[in-house]
């Protein structure tokens, strides 16, 4: 049986039983990634929408028509499943993607703790597989005009990805350090910081590796070069922690003992727009604002924004719910409404992403990562009762991006409304979550003027 390979990870390509396909229409490039990806089945008007929002819908259908027999011209036909309403990628055929396979093997494999690394050991051939696969960010140097849904679609799916990335090679330096195989942990720690060259504690990282290894001049020429950079993009000095590791290894002397319990220092990775601008590795941080930047101009749903102005300054609204298929910008709408109301809440407004997770068990974990929030060793209190706890207090805004493949998990939105009455939630999905006290917004396709395509 022949075989469907779509490698995303850098700039498109696609081969079947190791043959390139070669595909002229850029949308057509743009459909098949976004079918390999998401691995659902749409609409051909929700395609439509998504790829050509400018134009009636007559000429929309007409020029999703042209692009789906375009790609029934090249040797992928038999992967396309299509009928009158809809399409969709796979079938019963063997099909590969590069996306998929990585995404899947970071969610598995969670960052431990650090008094678990050694539990968790049997994970690293399976992330040293999947970043070698990695070979760029998410289709990297590609792009289409006049479809703001897809653009923000691969920006959003990009980041996410990065984040992965950065959290699987972090996961693999604390392990080979584990371990004491420094260079390991260098190859990957160098990896870490070209991915994420603004996160001082990748730096550090570094830094303490070189040392260890006897690699002082490396360390000190680290340092330098981390300092170059914050100063020069983000106009900001190194922590006193990084300062003083510094100074230690410039005195000639080596680091010892475990490395800082493998928590390296306070630090931000500023390059990041899925993290936030305030966070602290050390103690219990204060909650930022950590929205994401979108690539392009907020354009249209002046209805759909200020029916969510209303609900996020109404005291009886805690839960409100952007529904609709894929690609109507449930994301780029909360994102946007949200950036107008950040002065509304004294602790701050956490985006946590949420489509990379591999299964709601995760859920706890996921929200924890996007305060900053760290999970103590208390055999007594479960991570969910620790997270509880840290809310209880708060008066913030969560927002839970891409939630509907995470149903089993709405009871954790239920605990935190429960128990912490001064936070709110805004969830996008594709589904309304059918809890008590929801308000719920549905998204349809955005009315815009038509274009003869002639």
């Amino acid at each position: 049986m022949a075989q469907l390979r779509i490698s995303l990870l850098g700039y498109p390509q696609v081969m079947v039983d190791d043959q390139p396909v070669k595909i002229k229409r850029r949308k057509a490039v743009a459909l098949l990634a976004y079918l390999a990806v998401t691995g659902q089945r749409y609409s051909r008007e929700a395609l439509a929408t998504l790829l050509w929002p400018d134009y009636d819908r007559s000429s929309a259908f007409a020029y999703l028509r042209r692009t789906l027999w375009a790609l029934n011209q090249t040797p992928i036909a038999g992967w396309l499943d299509m009928d009158r309403e809809s399409v969709a990628l796979g079938g019963d055929s063997k099909l590969w993607v590069d996306v998929i396979l990585v995404r899947e093997t970071l969610s598995t494999c969670q960052m431990p703790e650090p008094w678990a690394v050694q539990s968790c050991l049997a994970c690293v051939p399976q992330l040293v597989a999947a970043v070698g696969h990695y070979q760029g960010d998410f289709m990297q140097g590609f792009s289409i005009e006049d479809s703001p849904g897809f653009d923000e679609w691969l920006f959003f799916e990009a980041e996410s990805l990065r984040y992965q990335l950065i959290n699987g090679l972090e996961f693999l330096v604390h392990c080979y350090t584990a371990q004491d195989n420094f260079d390991a942990a260098i190859e990957y720690a160098r990896k870490w910081v070209s991915f994420d060259s603004l996160s001082e504690k990748a730096h550090y990282c570094l830094m303490d590796l070189y040392a260890r290894n006897g690699q002082r001049a490396m360390a000190l020429h680290q340092y330098d070069e981390c300092v170059r950079i914050l100063r020069t993009q983000v106009n900001t000095e190194p922590t006193s922690e990084t300062i003083a590791l510094y100074k230690q290894i410039r005195a000639g002397r080596k680091p010892t003992g475990p490395q800082s319990q493998l928590q390296p220092p306070p630090t931000v990775s500023y390059q990041s727009p899925m993290q936030s601008i305030s966070t602290s590795f050390l103690g219990v941080p204060a909650p930022g604002y950590n929205l994401p930047i979108p690539p392009t101009p907020f354009i249209g749903r002046e209805d759909e924004r200020r029916q969510i102005h209303n609900l996020l300054v109404d005291d009886t609204c805690r839960l409100l719910t952007l529904t609709g298929p894929g690609g109507m910008g449930k994301t780029r709408l909360a994102i946007q409404v949200t950036q107008e109301h950040l002065d509304s809440f004294a602790d701050g407004v956490c985006f946590v992403s949420l489509a990379s997770l591999a299964s709601h068990e995760f859920l706890v974990s996921a929200i924890a990562d996007a305060l900053s929030f760290p999970f103590f060793q208390r055999e007594s209190e479960a991570p969910l009762t620790q997270l509880l706890n840290y809310l209880r207090e708060k008066h913030l805004l969560l927002i839970l991006d891409n939630f509907e493949h995470l149903m089993d998990g709405v009871s954790v939105i239920s605990d935190i409304l429960g128990y912490a009455e001064n936070v709110r939630v805004l969830v996008t999905s594709r589904e309304r979550l059918n809890l008590r006290g929801e308000w719920v917004i549905e998204l349809g396709g955005l009315r815009l003027p038509g274009v003869d395509a002639g």
